[in-house]
């Protein structure tokens, strides 16, 4: 006499090889995974498509990173930057390690003017090569997304 749980398992000569030993159905488990997959692209398609980004750049000091900052904002390149006073960078330049105290930018703009804002700063900035990096936003509050989309013009 089997159990009521071995009644719900295919034949031994079933198509998928399943058996009550097995645990869970393969295939039951492969469709929940597939499932879980596809609804997790979709969410992350539609929080990506804000449209916003988080442009951070380092500076030399807080005197270079409020001039970068205030120019910014000033051209519309960014709705708001926060600046990080200190941060120190660990990093190999011309063959060495190096370590630098720097002052650290968050720049929140539109995707579309990521060029002109890194344009921007290169012309202005004192580095050979500044650390101009940009990172999607992928969620927020609406209404602040929508409020660095309207302070910021597109390029």
């Amino acid at each position: 006499a089997g159990s009521a749980r071995s009644s719900n398992w295919p034949s031994a000569g079933n198509s998928c090889g399943c058996s009550p030993s097995m645990g869970p159905r393969p295939l039951l488990i492969l469709v929940l995974l597939l499932g879980a997959a596809v609804l997790g692209a979709n969410l992350l398609r539609r929080m990506s498509d804000t449209g916003v980004v988080v442009v951070y750049i380092t500076a030399p000091s807080s005197e270079v990173a409020q001039t970068l900052a205030s120019m910014l904002v000033e051209k519309r390149l960014a709705a708001c930057v926060n600046a990080i006073p200190s941060i120190t960078s660990t990093y190999r330049w011309e063959g060495k390690i190096e370590t630098s105290s720097e002052a650290l930018l968050m720049a929140k703009t539109q995707a579309s003017s990521v060029a002109t804002l890194t344009a921007a700063v290169k012309a202005a900035h004192p580095y050979e090569l500044p650390e101009i990096i940009a990172l999607p936003i992928v969620g927020g509050l609406p209404g602040y997304l929508d409020w660095v989309r309207a302070e910021t013009t597109v390029s």
